[in-house]
């Protein structure tokens, strides 16, 4: 697998639409809980001037590095230093034997408890001190294959995903390297691009290891032990996309998933908790800071790394059956939730010809809601015989919140097939159609 293939947009949006005369492809209720964006950084003021973030991890140690973000630069070839608010303070280039070089696939780093670096690039793992000063090097089977990603557990074990199909296991305390995972029993590993591991001691899922797989839209969790215990495939609105990197947040043992377009949220035992959209329609790394609960997520084509906030409520909210389609109009029908987020402020259905929609209606009843509420819009100036895409959108004061996508067809005027004449006479025949 070529690194230089993260540069494409990997994932295609795919958009199912219903056939039905009347109505109903009915979208489901989503989460109500996002992650608001707060801001991005460029990496303008590193000695580059610029960056292609290939990776992010963030410092969650004690150390004097606590809350410091680092970003793998894949063009340049070194790790880029940052504070939490995304100002740059330093640079890892290389060891004493010499650079990483440009264009090294320099890995999604991890950072221990103790604020140590780790650094894949190439067939080996480099560590390094929180003040970049290196420490030593860990080298992989010449069958490795280039280090995609580092993650580090409690008890300072490192997990390494290599070569797309390896997963290996260091042990510091013997200085021992052995394969952890390269397969399930649906078959072997591929194209795995990332590993994390739940070092929270409170969680269910405590020493529990993520290994995301591309090529089977799905995320692969053994026990600590390398053994195989279940897989993360869906959310309520559908099957995953491609998941390239994962990451677990040290202080609630919650699981982030980027992909592509879309990070998901999911709890310690695997429940959907939540969509992360990123505001650039990529993202191929995320980190999580455990004492802000801010997220970090790579954004490689943009050359940024955007930052979200912690998770806030927001309305829950989900369409219905609609009750009426004619030919130009139709009634869309919803339900909205205030959740506990507070007053649902604004409500208003997108609709349109796809899943760009175009066209907006305000909810009836209008907003405020207090209290879980019953809503529709009536739409005019439709096309017969056309397929329409909409979902239904509610906000309160900490933001918006978005059903899944519902489609419906518009019936169309009745189509008359007239047939040949027959018992023809002089003054009458018989005419059938």
């Amino acid at each position: 697998m070529r690194a230089l293939q993260v540069r494409a947009r990997w994932i295609a949006a795919a958009v199912a639409a219903a056939a039905a005369a009347v109505a109903i492809c009915v979208g489901s209720a989503s989460a109500a809980y996002i992650h608001p964006f707060m801001k991005s950084f460029s990496g303008s003021e590193t000695p580059a001037g610029s960056m292609f973030p290939y990776g992010v991890a963030v410092d969650n140690s004690k150390s004097a590095s606590e809350g410091d973000v680092y970003v793998a630069d894949y063009f340049h070839g070194v790790i880029d230093k940052f504070s939490a608010a995304g100002a740059y303070i330093s640079q890892i280039s290389g060891t004493p034997s010499g650079k990483f070089g440009s264009f090294t696939t320099i890995a999604q780093p991890a950072v221990d408890s103790a604020g140590d670096v780790f650094i894949g690039a190439g067939e080996a793992v480099y560590e390094f001190g929180p003040e970049g000063k290196y420490i030593s090097t860990i080298a992989l089977p010449a069958e490795s294959g280039t280090v995609f990603a580092v993650a580090v557990s409690a008890a300072g074990e490192l997990y390494i995903a290599a070569g797309g199909e390896h997963v290996y296991v260091y042990d510091p305390a013997t200085s021992t390297l052995s394969t952890f995972a390269t397969s399930t029993p649906s078959g072997k590993l591929e194209g795995v691009l990332g590993v994390a591991v739940d070092d929270d001691a409170a969680s269910p899922a405590y020493g529990d290891v993520y290994i995301p797989e591309l090529g089977a839209k799905a995320i692969a969790v053994f026990s600590a032990e390398g053994r195989y215990l279940s897989q993360i495939a869906s959310t309520p609105k559908g099957a995953l996309d491609s998941v390239y990197r994962v990451v677990v947040d040290p202080a609630n043992g919650d699981l982030y998933a980027a992909a592509e377009e879309v990070i998901y949220e999911f709890g310690p035992e695997g429940s959907f908790i939540s969509e992360i959209a990123p505001t650039t329609h990529s993202s191929l790394s995320v980190a999580v800071d455990a004492k802000s609960e801010e997220l970090y997520s790579s954004a490689p084509e943009e050359g940024v790394v955007e930052i979200f906030g912690p998770a806030v409520i927001v309305p829950n909210v989900s369409t219905s059956a609609l009750s009426a389609v004619h030919p130009t109009e139709a009634t869309l029908n919803g339900e909205v939730e205030p959740a506990g987020g507070g007053e649902v402020t604004a409500c208003e259905f997108e609709y349109g010809t796809s899943t760009s929609y175009g066209a907006k209606a305000p909810c009836e009843p209008a907003t405020p809601y207090t209290a879980n509420q019953a809503v529709s819009a009536k739409i005019s100036g439709l096309s017969g015989d056309t397929i329409y895409d909409y979902r239904l959108l509610a906000k309160n004061a900490n933001g918006t919140n978005y059903s899944a996508n519902a489609s419906f067809e518009t019936t169309g005027p009745p189509t008359v097939e007239g047939q040949n004449a027959s018992e023809i006479e002089q003054a009458t025949a018989t005419v059938e159609a």
